[in-house]
């Protein structure tokens, strides 16, 4: 991975993928949870409780920042849960 390339979320069936700095672990809302999934494989590993999960981005400090509904302010949580 080389270069600038875009990190925006993208929905997929209902759910809001996001990618980390790292570029091998991807973050989603689905099923009321914000959970991170590793890109090669496992389980996904919840990272916290959400509503709805509009959107959003991982960032270098390990700090993911999300949306749970429009509307609403913006939540910040550790990538680590």
């Amino acid at each position: 991975m080389g270069g600038q390339e875009s990190r925006e979320s993208r929905e997929v069936d209902g759910a809001a993928l996001f990618l980390a700095p790292e570029g091998r672990t991807v973050g989603l809302s689905i099923n009321r949870k914000l959970v991170r999934m590793d890109l090669s494989g496992g389980r996904p590993q919840e990272i916290c409780p959400t509503d709805y999960g509009v959107g959003a981005t991982w960032t270098e400090s390990n700090t993911i920042v999300f949306a749970r509904r429009f509307g609403e302010g913006l939540y910040r949580v550790s990538a680590d849960g």
